[in-house]
């Protein structure tokens, strides 16, 4: 595949989690709560604000042109109820938020930026923890908040912690994942999680359904890569112009079966490991670099 440049990506590393504002708010019943929310959006005004126009990428996708810069950008990291999607809509009608596409994340400032989950399957009291999807690892990866759906019923106040923050995914071991990579975005200096990597893919990936389908565990090729661009790793199509300093690694599909190994070992390359792509996928969504070691043919099982 072609060479993907991955110059100026964001600054990651890990570091200890940073504090949501924590806020009391009152008991209301549901019935008066949301029609407060209605007065609210009902009562919105944006006469200077030029109305931006919607196109669409998909299923419950809203990405708008000419976003004004001081609105608060959501990314939806997996897939939400109609209700939710609703609440999403007003919140864009309404001159609250616009809505990014996951092509726009990488590079872009993310200091008002909003990762929001769907289907939160554990609450602690600490937050809560979501299926893994891949617009969840990218939302860690970029540095971005990430809370619950259920912030955007009460869009605009103080995040509390235990209210909303989404902590880990389902599949993890390590949880404040989403605090780390917050933390290091706004610490100067501080280096990209996989910086120390050059990587070619190789093999087969998956594909990206066409229509209507469900995406958010899907790892194309092309997915892998703005993955690991945003963590500051090379991908490459081969190594010749790699700096010797650097790890290189050969990386097949997560999961993969014994075709996909073997189809690695026909490329010719200087490689330092081949492993499959469950190393980025779990250096990502514990926002901790993972010992490729540990991802190799002889090692691995999922």
């Amino acid at each position: 595949g072609p060479t993907l440049a991955c110059a100026d990506m964001p600054v990651f590393d890990a570091g200890s989690p940073i504090p949501f504002i924590s806020s009391q708010l009152s008991d209301v019943d549901e019935d008066s709560e949301e029609e407060e929310y209605d007065k609210k959006f009902a009562a919105a005004s944006t006469p200077n604000m030029k109305r931006s126009e919607e196109t669409s990428t998909g299923a419950g996708s809203r990405v708008q042109k000419d976003k004004p810069a001081a609105l608060q950008r959501i990314f939806l990291a997996s897939r939400l109820s109609g209700r939710e999607e609703e609440l999403v809509d007003r919140l864009v009608s309404g001159g609250k938020a616009v809505v990014v596409d996951e092509k726009e994340l990488v590079g872009l400032d993310v200091s008002r930026s909003l990762a929001v989950c769907g289907n939160s399957e554990l609450e602690t009291g600490d937050g809560f923890f979501v299926p893994r999807t891949y617009g969840y690892l990218l939302a860690i990866a970029c540095g971005m908040r990430v809370v619950t759906s259920s912030y955007l019923s009460e869009f605009g106040r103080p995040i509390e912690s235990s209210r909303h923050q989404v902590i880990g995914d389902t599949g993890c071991s390590m949880y404040m994942a989403p605090h780390r990579s917050v933390e290091a975005k706004r610490s100067p200096g501080t280096k990209n999680l996989l910086e120390a990597y050059v990587v070619i893919l190789c093999g087969d990936f998956d594909i990206m359904p066409r229509g209507r389908g469900a995406t958010d565990q899907v790892y194309s090729q092309e997915r892998l890569s703005q993955l690991m661009c945003a963590c500051g790793a090379q991908v490459v199509s081969n190594f010749n112009c790699s700096s010797p300093n650097l790890t290189k690694l050969v990386m097949v599909r997560p999961n993969p079966r014994a075709r996909d190994w073997r189809a690695s070992k026909t490329l010719v390359h200087p490689a330092d490991l081949t492993i499959c792509a469950n190393w980025l996928l779990d250096s990502v969504a514990e926002f901790d670099k993972k010992d490729p070691n540990n991802y190799t043919q002889r090692i691995f099982r999922r």
